[in-house]
């Protein structure tokens, strides 16, 4: 966590309303020892779960090639399987319904609990209205996103009832053996604009997610900053506006204090370097440590996450493309009026949820 406390001082007062709204008084950190010690284990156990899944991506290619080296019968599976999943109705795209049982699954509630984690709504949903869910930060692998959005386990299919979510990644990881088959177990979607739209036009009630920031924003999280990659992020916009989609803001309190931070600063060489090689791969690897078990390691630390759901903007369906001067031009304002929701829900909820803030709120690149 950071050594300043940015703006303001923490009052009991203020302390009771962030405790009352799951916020970030750190009192979350203090009930972590007064859990049984199973309680305990199985929620290391679903955060160690998750984590390790993130190298899945590499781990999947391993697995599809040992399979296709194994034995005609795994190699005539695994050719199946890849001709379902690149040819077939395993493209997203194509397929109008996913069954996704791991999105209940009870491992998600542990995961969620570890943190703890808390999802708030601040207005109601039209299940007659297609909504896009922007999520920033990103964080180090947006975790609240998985846990408020990716995952049922604080409760958003109730909350916001008859609203059918499609969670958004990269498409490189729809493109992973058995990883594919996972995330979509769990809803998502790969975050072409191509798919955006065919989810968002399939009719009523549907929604995208997305971290708007992505793997770029995972370089600007340091504990205590809030550093948000949308200056030039409009994509989301337009896909709003082809649709007639609503935006719907979504600030993760607590999301970047969940791993300390090496990373070097902006304008340095070593950042120059991460930047060229997000340009090259797509990808970057932000320079954190976590904690495992109280010692420093790759799990995240116990650090609340409160994702405030904000309320939508509405956006006229406006027919454009990228680069035509007058669509442009309609673009810019509802990004910018979003910049002014997304500041407004700041406002509202960092005297509660981010206690430990350092600064304030920085729109960036």
């Amino acid at each position: 966590m950071g050594a300043k406390h940015g703006e303001g001082t923490r009052t009991e007062e203020r302390g009771k309303d962030a405790k009352e709204q799951g916020g970030m008084d750190g009192t979350e950190q203090r009930d972590t020892e007064e859990k049984p010690w199973r309680k305990r284990t199985m929620e290391y156990l679903a955060v160690l779960f998750f984590m390790s899944s993130t190298f899945s991506a590499l781990f999947g290619w391993m697995l599809a090639i040992a399979l296709l080296l194994a034995s005609r019968t795994t190699a005539a599976i695994m050719a199946v399987y890849l001709a379902w999943m690149f040819l077939g109705p395993g493209q997203p795209i194509r397929s109008k319904t996913w069954s996704t049982p791991l999105r209940n699954a009870g491992l998600w509630k542990h995961f969620v609990d570890y943190f703890p984690m808390k999802l708030i709504k601040t207005a109601e949903l039209d299940p007659k209205k297609n909504y896009v869910f922007a999520y920033h930060p990103h964080g180090v692998i947006c975790l609240g996103g998985w846990g408020n959005f990716m995952t049922n386990a604080t409760g958003f299919d109730d909350r916001f009832y008859g609203i059918k979510l499609h969670p958004l990644t990269l498409k490189m990881n729809l493109n992973t053996p058995f990883l594919r088959t996972y995330l979509h177990w769990h809803g998502a979607s790969d975050v072409s604009k191509e798919t955006c739209r065919a989810i968002l036009e399939r009719g009523p009630g549907n929604a995208i997610f997305l971290a708007v920031g992505g793997a770029l924003e995972s370089l600007h999280a340091y504990p205590g900053e809030y550093s948000i990659v949308l200056k030039h992020r409009k994509g989301f916009v337009r896909v709003a506006l082809q649709t007639g989609s609503c935006l719907v803001p979504v600030l993760s309190f607590g999301e970047p204090d969940t791993f300390l931070t090496r990373t070097p600063r902006p304008g340095t060489p070593g950042r120059q370097k991460l930047y060229d090689f997000y340009r090259w791969f797509g990808i970057v690897f932000p320079e954190v440590t976590g904690d495992f078990w109280h010692l420093f390691g790759f799990m995240p630390q116990r650090t609340p996450i409160v994702s405030v759901v904000g309320s939508p903007l509405e956006v006229p369906k406006t027919d454009g493309k990228k680069g035509d001067p007058d669509f442009e031009a309609v673009v810019d304002h509802y990004h910018a009026l979003y910049i002014e929701r997304l500041r407004d829900l700041w406002d509202r909820h960092k005297n509660t949820l981010a206690l430990h803030r350092i600064g304030t709120m920085k729109v960036v690149e």
